[in-house]
């Protein structure tokens, strides 16, 4: 089975708080600091994740002080040592990048990322802010998509008002050409409202990254309804199961084959450049 990975972090200590770390290693038993240890080239990094079931990998930059420093400039180099395989995706902080739109051009004409990344519960702001349409405005134009953090989160600091749902029906309504992408589905307290929103715009998928995969049916009663919309995501290295798990348990899911490839590959082919 094919299989691309939209959700996928470049862990290196040295870019990450250490509280993040500390609770990183609590959610995985400490699995995070051994599976990482020796990962410390592009090779190594996906060499183990093939070998983990994945056929390719987006790699996410951060911009969030509060909780991991991966910047896009080092997203960009990591990934060009294994272009083959890894896709690399960039992220600005409107509290930091005093023209975080020009940003999002050299990273994306310049630098050769394939997507967007923002996580407004780390950053302190809403997506719908009208500083941020200037940013939609490059995204748009360029054809990438965007990715919010959409959910819950347990990391210091984090302000989860800022990444309610509702908020990405402004840019929807507003970008319609824009893919947007919900990381999380709206996790805790929004999966109905997530899923709404991508029945209702065209233009909103949902990557399933941190869900527990044998409650996704439960968590999306209608998700084969709407299979179209939903994309695979690990959040490795932040996963208390290894990849090739959650593989099997969506795999194993009572969906059709068609719904589990849609979810596995097919869908994330359809709106992010893979070539």
């Amino acid at each position: 089975m094919t299989v691309y990975d939209v959700h996928v972090h470049w862990f290196d200590l040295r870019n990450w708080n250490p509280s993040t770390v500390e609770l990183l290693k609590k959610i995985t038993n400490n699995k995070s600091a051994d599976m990482t240890a020796g990962l410390d080239t592009p090779k190594k990094y996906a060499d183990y994740l093939k070998k983990q079931g994945l056929s390719r990998a987006i790699i996410l930059a951060e911009h969030c002080p509060m909780v991991d420093l991966t910047l896009s400039e080092m997203v960009a180099e990591f990934c060009r040592g294994e272009k083959d395989f890894f896709i690399p995706f960039a992220s600005v902080n409107p509290n930091f990048d005093p023209a975080p739109e020009k940003k999002v051009e050299h990273y994306i004409t310049d630098l050769g990322m394939r997507g967007l990344k923002l996580l407004p519960s780390y950053d302190f702001y809403y997506p719908n802010e009208p500083r941020m349409y200037k940013i939609y405005q490059v995204a748009e134009r360029l054809k990438i998509p965007v990715m919010f953090h959409v959910g819950s989160s347990k990391f210091q600091g984090t302000r989860m008002k800022y990444c309610d749902p509702i908020y990405i029906d402004d840019i929807a309504q507003d970008f319609p050409d824009l893919t947007i992408i919900m990381c999380h589905g709206g996790r805790g307290f929004w999966y109905e409202k997530a899923f709404f929103l991508s029945t209702f715009h065209k233009n909103i998928y949902i990557d399933v990254t941190g869900l527990p995969p044998k409650k996704l049916l439960d968590l999306f009663p209608r998700m084969e309804s709407n299979i179209d919309k939903f994309m695979f995501g690990s959040d490795f290295p932040a996963n208390p199961k290894d990849i090739n798990e959650i593989i099997e348990d969506i795999l194993n899911l009572p969906m059709k084959d068609r719904s589990k490839e849609k979810l596995l590959y097919k869908n994330a082919e359809k709106v992010i450049d893979f070539s």
